[in-house]
């Protein structure tokens, strides 16, 4: 599973984030085994979200992340 508070933040904001913001954040949410993604790139992310880099990042600013890593 994913970083609980992650999950908190995505559960909390959800409603207010843009559509391609709510797909990265139903990949997070839906991912079978979470540990991987503490490897992965932000452009290898992006490619199995089917989202762009930025908006991942945006995203993570959204939530109040200040960066990827």
């Amino acid at each position: 599973m994913a970083n609980l508070q992650l999950l908190f933040s995505l559960n909390n904001y959800y409603s207010t984030l843009t559509k391609s913001e709510k797909k990265f954040a139903d990949f997070i949410m839906n991912v079978s085994n979470s540990e991987e993604l503490y490897y992965e790139s932000l452009s290898s992310m992006a490619k199995k979200s089917g989202v762009g880099e930025a908006t991942i990042v945006r995203c993570l600013r959204h939530l109040g992340y200040n960066s990827f890593a």
